[in-house]
């Protein structure tokens, strides 16, 4: 009895009783809207798509929001985040899974011509800032992004704290403790990871020497006085992708 061959299963009722020698794994999770609604950062990299699946998976709405970067973005890359949300969407077809752009490219620009190392935080936290706009307008309780700690310099432990700073709504990480290629493999099995991988233009926007020990005060410091008062105000310049 210890280590059988065969496991029968049996449930008894008051007139019945079934047998069954096969069990089969549920989808598992919660039912989506269960858990109300929360906006995801999307750039429809390998990290997003995946991240997105897990936050449906657990019961969350979720609203895809994805940053035009302007010359650093291009057709390719709005391509790649359209193609993949509509993929994760299928996941929660009863709700309104729809990618919403917001025009980033002049924020994009001045950050680029006017800030050092600490690019890639400032540009983190206006994108909260973004996701965090959309999110009051349309009743989110939260924002969610596909960040893994430590996978790249914007993503150390005291940069998060850093990014984390713009935004006053929780932030979702359900990737903080993934490996890279236990992402890549989940990528693959919900069938996201060809579209994610095609090539895009936004790794221009790195500076050659990233800060990846920040403090708040320097960020701040490096950063336009405006620049997340501009963010905010781009999420109502945002735009809805069609589901054609």
């Amino acid at each position: 009895l210890d280590d059988p061959d065969r496991t029968y299963r049996l449930d008894v009722r008051e007139d019945e009783a079934f047998v069954s020698a096969v069990e089969y794994d549920g989808p598992g999770g919660l039912p989506v809207g269960t858990q109300g609604k929360t906006v995801a950062l999307f750039s429809g990299g390998l990290d997003s798509p995946v991240a997105a699946w897990e936050l449906f998976k657990r019961g969350l709405e979720v609203v895809p929001v994805y940053l035009d970067l302007g010359d650093y973005g291009g057709p390719d890359h709005l391509a790649r985040a359209t193609e993949t949300a509509r993929t994760v969407a299928r996941s929660a077809p009863h709700v309104d899974t729809r990618l919403r752009v917001v025009p980033a490219g002049d924020l994009v620009d001045d950050l680029a011509a006017e800030t050092g190392p600490t690019r890639m935080l400032s540009l983190r936290r206006a994108m909260l800032r973004v996701a965090e706009a959309v999110a009051e307008d349309i009743g989110a309780h939260s924002i969610a992004t596909g960040e893994s700690i430590g996978q790249k310099s914007s993503q150390t432990g005291p940069n998060v704290r850093v990014t984390d700073a713009a935004a006053s709504l929780p932030v979702h990480r359900p990737l903080l403790t993934r490996d890279k290629p236990e992402i890549v493999e989940q990528a693959r099995e919900i069938g996201t990871f060809v579209d994610a991988t095609v090539n895009v233009g936004c790794e221009r926007v790195a500076p050659d020497y990233p800060e990846t020990n920040a403090t708040l005060a320097a960020v701040e410091a490096a950063e336009p006085d405006d620049l997340l008062d501009r963010a905010e105000a781009l999420a109502d310049e945002r735009s809805v992708v069609s589901d054609d």
